[in-house]
């Protein structure tokens, strides 16, 4: 039997997803990690990218989107994912994803130079966007190979 793990996904607007996992693979600002059962107790910081959770029981990992936040493994080895947004692969639409990138991109260009906060607003916006655009066409690349 394998080996697994609890895990929960939290964003500011409640639980995501929870249950058992032999495996999460997430972006962290220094690459990607994988957390196996009985991993060390840690902290990492994420950025925008996809995870992937091996769920008990699936045959196939469950993609998702996540924004900047972290994770934190447990001495118990109970895994933790904070994050701003935390969307299935599935869930995300490119003609919702392209109107959101060109509403940041209206604001980057709308942004003074001056004013710098709002330029980084707009341009982290506008990295996420791209990035749930990469992941939105490789989850219809992974559809139509299936």
């Amino acid at each position: 039997m394998q080996a697994t793990f609890s895990f929960q996904i939290l964003t500011p607007q409640g639980l995501v997803s929870k249950g058992e996992a032999s495996a999460i693979s997430l972006p962290t600002h220094l690459g990607e990690i994988t957390i196996l059962a009985d991993h060390v107790p840690m902290v990492a910081l994420l950025t925008h990218g996809e995870g992937r959770i091996f769920k008990l029981g699936e045959s196939e990992p469950w993609p998702f989107f996540c924004t900047t936040g972290a994770v934190q493994i447990s001495a118990n080895h109970e895994v933790t994912i904070l994050t701003k947004e935390a969307t299935p692969s599935a869930d995300l639409t490119e003609g919702a994803i392209e109107t959101a990138k060109a509403a940041a991109m209206a604001r980057l260009d709308a942004v003074g130079l001056e004013d710098n906060r709002a330029q980084v607003l707009a341009e982290a916006s506008l990295i996420r966007e791209l990035v749930k655009l990469k992941l939105a066409q490789k989850n219809r690349s992974r559809s139509l190979n299936q």
